[in-house]
């Protein structure tokens, strides 16, 4: 609800934005023998005062917005988070389930054309056991959300297995994968294993007869961000190598027909950061963002 919240969309618009990410957070205990989750609806910074407010601050500007709850494990990623006993998994997936409605409530009042049920949870997307419980989930959202649905897949296993794509409107992918295997690769070896990996996910969607929507992807500005573009931490800072691994990305993945749209990761929405100078994934300031500028304002065939 920040005046600078506001900046950063004007900012954004530069770049010929059209829609929005916004990721209210749970928190989920890991480790425990009966794991919890928990969030706030109304104190926390992605709480649904503010996610009303800045919903309609970027409706005011013509973007439309994709609401996609997270789950934040202190020092653990979701994509490690399993919950193995079943009377466990019940109790956790009920909280989930709690949490996923909230928003999806949320997303109908705040007019959200875009809705994922989950993000990066693979152990427990795969799980054959879990399979009717994500099923209903997404019955539960469709109950109270008009918009469309998808679920948020990490790359490799939990994107190219789904299991329940036919309940999805279009299956989302936060794709990650290296661009190449090679230090200090050419901006050639980027771009071929940037279309290698377009045509993996090309197989994925006609395998699955859905669309495809990239919820993440972003490089960090450093030399491994075609490497290791997961990872902002260890190496030196190249705000090249991020502009480069961006422009291949693009150059693979824009005019594929399954394609719906690329979210980058990512735009603090305080709209600082960035710089030469800087190693993160934020665009701000760096030769990224008039490459996604460039892309953004094309038309695709």
């Amino acid at each position: 609800m920040s005046e600078s919240a506001c900046a950063s969309l004007d900012q954004l618009q530069q770049l010929h934005v059209e829609w929005l990410s916004l990721m209210p957070f749970a928190f989920s205990s890991w480790g425990s023998s009966q794991p919890r989750l928990s969030f706030s609806h109304r104190n926390s910074w992605e709480g649904d005062d503010n996610l009303r407010r800045i919903s309609w601050e970027a409706h005011r500007r013509g973007m439309r917005i994709f609401l996609k709850p997270h789950i934040w494990l202190r020092g653990q990623s979701s994509v490690d988070f399993k919950v193995s006993d079943p009377l466990a998994w019940h109790d956790w997936f009920q909280s989930y389930r709690r949490y996923i409605v909230h928003e999806a409530r949320l997303g109908e009042v705040i007019g959200a054309e875009l809705f994922s049920i989950g993000n990066e949870l693979p152990l427990l997307t795969l799980d054959p056991a879990h399979q009717a419980d994500w099923r209903a989930l997404i019955s539960n959202v469709r109950q109270v959300f008009s918009g469309n649905i998808t679920y948020c897949a990490n790359w490799g296993d939990d994107f190219e297995q789904i299991r329940f794509a036919d309940e999805l409107d279009v299956v989302g992918l936060n794709a990650y994968y290296p661009l190449t295997a090679e230090p200090d690769a050419s901006f050639e070896a980027c771009r071929r294993g940037a279309r290698a990996i377009a045509d993996k996910v090309a197989a994925v969607a006609a395998r699955i007869q859905r669309p495809i929507i990239i919820t993440e992807i972003g490089f960090p500005s450093t030399t491994q961000a075609p490497l290791r573009p997961w990872d902002e931490e260890g190496s030196e800072l190249s705000v090249k190598a991020q502009a480069e691994a961006a422009r291949a990305f693009f150059e693979a993945f824009w005019d594929r027909p399954w394609l719906r749209g690329i979210y980058w990761w990512k735009w603090y929405s305080h709209g600082r950061g960035g710089g030469e100078h800087d190693a993160s994934y934020m665009p701000r300031g760096k030769p990224t963002a008039d490459v996604i500028a460039e892309w953004y304002s094309h038309p695709r065939k």
